[in-house]
């Protein structure tokens, strides 16, 4: 039977504010592109040409960011409920929109490059969850026990770890339901959402696992994850927060610059941008100004993105400076730094907006 894929993208993100304030999870940025172009393309790379977007908060911008897309098997179907909705409403409203075998995506999923094809295959016919190992001390959410053959014998959504759940998966933001399970899901659904919209898509198939067959496909080596925080998408970006005072300048600063930037910064309450820090000798490649901005505050933490020096490209528009990754390093080592405005660097991947409330840096916790 062919098949399609759903991505549930109508969600506020209420635990990512105030990144998705305006916007919905699906449309944050990784990787220089958002999740949803990401998702999409994985998507398509994986022969699954039908998908099924459903929308609720900011819905428009997802709608734009779908037609510059251009592809016109691309689908979206509106979730007026989302407020209430935690997301079974949203895969109803889908499959009501094509009942077919689908591939369950939510929109917070991250899809790291080369995931395995196993991830899905058109020709098998088992409805599947997916896990990225085993479940552990820190984490909650969505839980499967399976037995020797991988076939799923008990489902749960948990807030917290306990030791009696030491052995099951953790699952991640996916589901294939496939042909044979799928006309009774979708009626379960049905009588679900008549009992109310507040729950995840998880409890009828939870409430009837003995009647719903299906496996688990194990993902734990492939990096799959899904971001439900502010402190978890920071982390997937690679974002960390290093001691103010181990950090370097590598070269001079425009005063005026900080002091519109502190205004700027003291007015929001947050800080917005991670400096780009090569991660050897703690050299601020990119971030200048906000470092002096830091001090003046007496943050004891602010958030980096750590390169390491080989990976970054170094030049300079100044003919009279000799500038390389050596010359940058023995200078700042020898406290001589360069002027204002002389090293330039590019980086291998975009240095996408965070998101710290002023407090959480003056206390210096580390991530």
């Amino acid at each position: 039977m062919d098949s399609q894929a759903i991505i549930l993208a109508a969600g506020s993100g209420r635990r990512m504010h105030p990144l998705t304030l305006d916007r919905p999870k699906a449309l944050l940025p990784y990787g220089g592109e958002t999740l949803l172009e990401r998702t999409i393309k994985w998507v398509l790379r994986h022969g699954l040409e039908r998908i099924t977007v459903v929308v609720g908060h900011e819905a428009s911008k997802v709608e734009l960011v779908v037609k510059r897309l251009g592809n016109a098997n691309i689908d979206i179907v509106e979730n007026p409920q989302f407020r209430e909705d935690k997301n079974i409403l949203s895969l109803l409203l889908a499959l009501q929109h094509r009942l077919m075998p689908s591939l369950v995506i939510e929109g917070d999923v991250i899809f790291p490059d080369g995931l395995l094809d196993d991830a899905f295959n058109p020709e098998d016919r088992r409805s599947l969850w997916y896990s990225k190992g085993e479940f552990a001390p820190g984490m909650y959410g969505g839980i499967v026990k399976v037995d020797e053959s991988m076939k799923t014998a008990d489902l749960r959504i948990v807030p917290e770890y306990l030791d009696k759940y030491s052995k099951y998966h953790k699952l991640e933001g996916m589901l294939k339901i496939g042909p044979d399970q799928l006309d009774r899901y979708y009626q379960l659904l049905t009588d679900a959402c008549e009992d109310g919209v507040d729950q995840y898509y998880h409890i009828p198939w939870i409430e009837n696992v003995q009647k719903l067959d299906s496996y688990v496909i194990d993902l734990k080596d492939t990096g799959l994850t899904s971001i439900n925080t502010l402190e978890e998408y920071h982390f997937t970006l690679g974002v960390r927060l290093v001691d103010t005072d181990k950090l370097r300048a590598i070269e001079g600063h425009s005063k005026k610059r900080v002091k519109w930037l502190r205004e700027k910064i003291l007015s929001e309450g947050v800080w917005r941008r991670p400096l780009a820090v090569e991660k050897n000798h703690h050299l601020v490649l990119d971030g200048m100004h906000r470092l002096e901005v830091a001090r003046s505050l007496n943050l004891a933490a602010v958030p980096c993105l750590l390169f390491s020096y080989n990976e970054v490209e170094v030049w300079s528009l100044r003919k009279k400076y000799e500038v390389s990754r050596e010359a940058v390093i023995q200078r700042v080592l020898r406290g001589d730094i360069y002027p204002y405005k002389t090293a330039k660097h590019g980086f291998p991947r975009p240095i996408e907006m965070c998101s710290f409330q002023l407090e959480e840096l003056k206390d210096g916790v580390k991530l």
